[in-house]
């Protein structure tokens, strides 16, 4: 019975025909339900498909008897033919492409187990897999073959190996074919035929000659895009510009071969008819030959008297040539310090270094994958791989600077690291893991080594006990406390000192000429207005301007904080009978710190600058304020010894904060106390009054640990508890 206020429907004659059933059940599952036309501003139910339902999702919407249309690239607008003629004919554009393509030839690479496998690097298969590719064509070595690649990739984004096999059906040869050739069919949904269809045709004279399966042919575009199974080119990407540029040129090289615009005039009497000029101007020319081309001879004409009249050339170069080579080069990834004018030094080489890294990076992955194709698919090694030697640093001196960074905080050894320039090991020591610290090289502990720490410790902590009064507490009587004594005096802490002062100091002399070489060559003469607001405004828009690239160099201080900073931690994990415990966090922090430090100090330097400018536009001008840098403080010894006083307390007081870390961790209980010195200030002296506090609390004045304040020498110690 049907619901109040419904209607009772008889389907026993639908359930009686299948036929009508199924059609009922198809149109049920294609509406939308709720969706209905009554409905105000209905979107309505959507068109049903038309195709039939053997259909598959395509993955382009590709021209009917697309297969049929073989010439390569019919209906891009721009044929191979013609990306191939830009590059040859545009000069920038040409060797953008050659210095990718020398860079990439210089690196080295391997042929290396794959990670987390348990093949060795003396496995037959990777001396075979590396004599292969050594001349992967039998014909060029790997720079040759893989220059032809890079190229056919840069101009056509086409790159095309055929596989030559050998009379055992085993891969003989990689075969670069011209990618211009090479026409990708496709399968009914757009994508490329699996083997044994054929995927690619060779188009020779104009027609198909040679089908390739997927088996057969590599077609391996880098710029891969769904709406086409064609690659997108660099050259084709800057098209326009590359057109832009050759007309340019072109243009350019018409003003020494076509032009007809003379140097200038000379203005002779107007009373003379043609044929005086006439004679004259070849008796003038006669007296140039063979010094002067015609178009550059001056000309006589009627008008003024003995006068002579420079024509100003239009320039051959400006902004835009510029822009057209920074345009160029950007598709590449390369730098145009080449083609444009150079900004600071510091500046264009970051600029240099990134660009090669970034620029780089995709192409060898995109080669890499070509190569590691080959190995798995026709070699069968799935436990091999290809990889690029240097692959995070181009740059060897930086690469040296690495190894050598990492040889110091014992995350390679010795041995690992001549194994990486190829060299014999050492005996002995070269095997052991460790630091590199002021005290000398630091061996890392096994596990011995801790167990034996920890049954020290025991032992030193019952022997402070049992030398304790019977009326004491052992932990707050004995511990580790000690009399205060000035932790600046200690030989590293000077030693520290004296290099962080100098390193400053250093990098103050050099940061003062620079800045006062821009401010003399910024287009800002004349005294300030009177105004104190004004003034103020313009010595902040000029310190904004100036570029104090030459304060990064702070960062160079790390190695003397790392070595103060291992120093006091090794020291402090001693004095409780802990030996060889010492870690990387020291040099953690000393890195990051000092990273930290360069933000600092420019941005109080800058907040320094701004003052010195207003106050000097005051008196003088913006020339006067340049001669006056060099005794500013913002550049001074004074400033820079009031960084090395803080920055030896920072280090101090983090290496002791550092080795109580490790003790903790070790078991023991500890925690630190703050000892303050005769004549202290305030804020000092009520951390002192704290007492023990637990190594991760700050003293009341929010500190961690030492120092509290600039030129603060004070000092924590670290108190044992039972």
């Amino acid at each position: 019975m049907a619901p109040k206020g419904g209607k009772e429907t008889d389907v026993s004659a639908i359930a009686a025909n299948p036929s009508l059933l199924a059609r009922a059940k198809e149109a049920a599952q294609y509406v939308i339900s709720g969706v209905m036309p009554g409905t105000w501003m209905s979107p309505l139910q959507p068109i049903r498909p038309v195709a039939p339902e053997t259909v598959q999702p395509r993955a382009f919407d590709f021209p009917v008897g697309y297969n049929t249309r073989f010439q390569p690239r019919t209906g891009r607008g721009n044929s191979y033919e013609t990306l191939i003629a830009l590059s040859e004919t545009c000069d920038i554009l040409r060797l953008a492409i050659e210095t990718r393509k020398d860079q990439m030839e210089k690196l080295e690479w391997q042929i290396r187990p794959r990670a987390g496998s348990t093949t060795t690097d003396d496995d037959p298969r990777i001396k075979q897999l590396t004599d292969f590719f050594m001349y992967p064509d039998k014909e060029h070595d790997w720079s040759g073959w893989l220059r032809a690649l890079l190229e056919d990739h840069f101009v056509l984004d086409a790159v095309s190996i055929y596989k030559r096999l050998d009379r055992k059906d085993r891969l003989y040869s990689l075969d670069l074919l011209d990618g211009s050739t090479i026409f990708p069919v496709i399968d009914e949904t757009g994508r490329r035929p699996m083997a044994p269809s054929p995927a690619y045709q060779q188009v020779i004279k104009g027609v198909p000659a040679i089908d390739f399966t997927s088996d057969e042919l590599i077609f391996a575009p880098r710029n891969v895009r769904n709406r086409t199974p064609l690659g997108y080119s660099p050259v084709e990407q800057v098209l326009v510009t590359v057109n832009i540029a050759i007309r340019r040129a072109t243009s350019q090289l018409t003003y020494y071969t076509d032009g007809n615009v003379s140097d200038g005039v000379f203005w002779l009497p107007d009373t003379w008819n043609p044929d005086q000029f006439k004679s004259f101007q070849e008796l003038w020319d006669s007296l140039h030959v063979g010094d002067l081309a015609e178009r550059r001879r001056a000309k006589f004409l009627p008008g003024q008297k003995d006068s002579f009249q420079q024509i100003v050339q239009p320039p051959l170069k400006d902004q835009y040539d510029e822009w057209l080579a920074r345009v160029i080069c950007y598709a590449f990834s390369l730098p145009p310090s080449a083609f444009v004018q150079q900004v600071n030094r510091a500046t264009a080489e970051t600029a240099q270094q990134a660009a090669l890294e970034e620029g780089l990076a995709p192409i060898q992955k995109w080669v890499k994958g070509i190569i590691d194709r080959v190995i798995f698919h026709d070699f069968g090694a799935t436990d091999i791989e290809f990889a690029w030697l240097n692959e995070k640093e181009i740059d060897p001196k930086v690469a040296a600077e690495i190894q050598s960074i990492k040889l110091q905080r014992g995350v390679i050894t010795l041995n690992e690291a001549r194994s990486q320039d190829g060299l014999d090991p050492y005996e002995g020591v070269g095997d052991t893991p460790g630091l590199q610290t002021a005290a000398g090289f630091v061996a890392l502990p096994t596990e011995e080594d801790i167990a034996a720490a920890k049954d020290a410790s025991l032992a030193a902590r019952q022997a402070i006990a049992e030398g304790a009064p019977d009326d004491e507490e052992p932990a707050k009587a004995h511990g580790l406390k000690k009399k205060y004594s000035d932790p600046l005096k200690r030989p590293a802490a000077i030693k520290a000192h004296s290099a962080i002062r100098d390193t400053v100091n250093a990098v103050f002399d050099r940061a003062a000429h620079h800045v006062a070489s821009q401010l003399r060559g910024m287009a800002v003469v004349g005294k300030a207005d009177d105004e104190d607001e004004k003034r103020k405004q313009r010595a902040k828009s000029i310190a904004d301007d100036i570029n104090l690239f030459d304060l990064k160099e702070v960062k160079a201080i790390s190695g003397a904080l790392d070595d103060l900073a291992t120093d006091v931690t090794n020291a402090a994990l001693t004095d409780m009978g802990l030996f060889g415990q010492v870690d990387a966090r020291s040099t953690t922090w000393a890195t990051k710190h000092a990273a930290e430090l360069v933000t600092q100090i420019t941005d109080s330097t800058r907040d320094m600058l701004r003052q010195t400018i207003a106050q000097g536009l005051q008196e003088t001008d913006i020339l006067g304020v340049a001669d006056r840098i060099a005794k500013d403080y913002a550049f001074s010894p004074e400033r820079a010894l009031l960084i090395a006083d803080t920055e030896t307390a920072f280090a101090n007081g983090n290496g002791a904060q550092k080795g109580r870390e490790i003790a903790k961790d070790l078991g023991i209980k500890i925690k630190k106390e703050w000892l303050d010195h005769e004549g202290a200030c305030p804020i000092c002296v009520e951390n002192a009054l704290a007492g023990p506090i637990e190594i991760e609390d700050t003293f009341p004045d929010g500190s961690m640990t030492t120092p509290s304040h600039p030129r603060c020498h004070c000092t924590t110690v670290s108190v044992i508890e039972d």
